[in-house]
């Protein structure tokens, strides 16, 4: 069941690189879904009631990726799965932080790792989509954080965040999110390495066969070269 969902929007006439990259758009929105937003959600609900639309707003939107994908609209799917989770995320951080102080850190860091999707559901094939997304999230956290930080505002009290549990759960979300990511390139990577070595075996087995081929032929074609002149010879005979 889980695979049929992870597979949805793939078709035998796109690309492999394009159907490996909406598996990995399918596989990374829903683990956005139900191991960041969902939690979030929860926490918000407890702690930050004003801010629980954001969280299920992403909990929502990351959900409906898999839904776009379906409609064969990969482009708006990965592009949605790319930016939405960060700004999301940033406008949430500009909420809790209080006029004058810097961004929340625990939030940051979620920023942070959500600025690795674009790599995961890109490829570099499509260089010029992958650089403007990532320019548009990093000029965003360099230069806008702070800007959104004063423009957003509520009265809310964000020591939660700042320290004890729920500051280590954000770390934690953080650093599952990032380990995530990293480790679906490198499983990636290694079927990749798998799928080579794997053709790389089958020519050598092809080219082997072509060997004993070529080898039997010559073969064949030397016995027919020795029976003609077998018979050449009888001919002569004959004839003398």
């Amino acid at each position: 069941m889980l695979e049929k969902v992870f597979n949805v929007g793939i078709t035998d006439h796109q690309p492999k690189y394009l159907q490996q990259k909406i598996l990995l758009t399918n596989q990374i929105s829903l683990i956005i879904a139900f191991f960041v937003a969902l939690p979030f959600v929860i926490i918000s609900f407890l702690y930050f009631k004003p801010l629980v639309i954001y969280p299920t707003l992403g909990f929502l939107i990351c959900s409906l990726v898999v839904l776009i994908n379906y409609l064969n609209v990969n482009f708006l799917a990965r592009l949605t799965i790319s930016v939405v989770p960060f700004f999301l995320a940033a406008i949430y951080n500009a909420y809790l932080s209080q006029p004058g102080e810097t961004a929340i850190l625990a939030v940051s860091v979620i920023q942070l790792s959500f600025m690795l999707i674009p790599f995961l559901v890109i490829d570099m094939r499509e260089w010029f989509f992958l650089s403007a997304v990532f320019l548009v999230l990093t000029s965003w956290f360099v230069f806008c954080n702070q800007w959104a930080n004063d423009f957003f505002h509520i009265e809310l009290d964000n020591t939660p965040l700042k320290q004890g549990f729920l500051f280590y759960l954000s770390l934690a979300i953080s650093a599952f999110t990032s380990a995530t990511c990293i480790l679906t390139v490198l499983v990636q990577v290694m079927k990749s390495d798998k799928a080579n070595a794997s053709l790389m075996m089958d020519m050598e087995d092809k080219a082997s066969l072509l060997k004993e081929s070529e080898g039997a032929l010559k073969e064949k074609l030397n016995q027919i070269d020795i029976a003609k002149k077998v018979d050449n010879k009888r001919n002569w005979a004959t004839e003398g």
